[in-house]
């Protein structure tokens, strides 16, 4: 929407040469190095003229292109939620936002997402530990990661055992798939069902995690 108000400003100081506007966006224009609009859209591979021939309705397909490109790429560079990345794959509004369920399992869920949590594989990147000993404190030789407590850790398996049944209901293959195709269909899954045994799984299995490790490793 900026985008295209800019593209339409820009077209009607065309023909005001004289204009104090024109001459502040040509000097813009020229100092790329500058903070401002045309840097802006340089950063998105946007060229401005090229886009002053085009539609309104075309603009708005190249902006969208442009984004979800460069929102890929800093998804994938960033040392933060790699499972983010493998399960994210365009930019839409999660349906689990916009169901009516238990707001606490909500909320858990969306933290999880974003890797908004206290599994080793978030809290030791602040603790600065080297990812190949950021281990599950049950399973020692396994590293904690969204994955190992979502699919694999078997101190869940009891909470996990209803989720497992909905997804063997929905798709027969997901027995035969590895860890990370499980990962990948469970988080992008859309079936309602699905998505609220998701929430209240990882609602009550965050707290006994946290339970035992009070008790045991504190």
């Amino acid at each position: 929407m900026i985008i295209k108000r800019y593209v339409s400003y820009r077209k009607s100081l065309v023909s005001k040469t004289s204009s104090l506007c024109f001459d502040s966006i040509v000097y813009e224009s020229q100092n790329l190095e500058l903070p401002n609009f045309t840097t802006f859209c340089t950063n998105f591979n946007l060229d401005i003229k090229d886009l002053m021939e085009k539609s309104k309705y075309i603009i708005d397909n190249i902006c969208a292109e442009n984004y979800d490109r460069l929102w890929k790429e800093q998804i994938s560079q960033s040392t933060k939620a790699a499972a983010f990345n493998d399960f994210k794959s365009s930019i839409c509004l999660e349906k689990h936002l916009t169901m009516n369920f238990n707001s606490k399992h909500k909320i858990a869920l969306s933290r999880f997402r974003l890797s908004n949590q206290n599994l080793m594989i978030e809290k030791g990147r602040h603790l600065k530990i080297d990812k190949s000993d950021r281990k599950c404190f049950f399973c020692t030789n396994q590293i904690e990661n969204e994955s190992h407590f979502l699919i694999s850790c078997p101190l869940y398996s009891p909470l996990r055992a209803n989720l497992k049944r909905l997804c063997l209901s929905q798709c027969r293959n997901y027995i035969d798939m590895n860890e990370q195709q499980k990962l990948i269909f469970i988080m992008s899954n859309e079936n309602e069902n699905i998505i609220k045994e998701l929430g209240s799984f990882i609602s009550n299995s965050l707290k006994i995690r946290e339970n035992i490790i009070t008790y045991f490793f504190t």
